[in-house]
């Protein structure tokens, strides 16, 4: 994909690899992965609850999502 200049869909690859490495021996950072995929799933909640009070009042406006996010913590 890096070679095809007129391609939309980049795939997070601009420039051809500097070393040809078989998918079947590389390692995945489980660790680093997990933590990216929870930073978005909480991103997520704490951005539902903006849109939900998005057109509120102070006194009408509720925050269930984090609020259940900071007693589960």
């Amino acid at each position: 994909m890096a070679h095809k200049k007129g391609n939309q869909e980049k795939y997070s690859c601009e420039y051809e690899p500097l070393l040809n490495i078989d998918l079947d021996h590389i390692v995945l950072d489980e660790l680093h992965l997990l933590l990216h995929i929870m930073d978005v799933l909480i991103s997520n909640l704490v951005i539902d609850d903006k849109k939900e009070n998005l057109n509120k009042r102070k006194a009408d406006q509720k925050d269930s999502h984090i609020k259940t996010l900071q007693s589960t913590i």
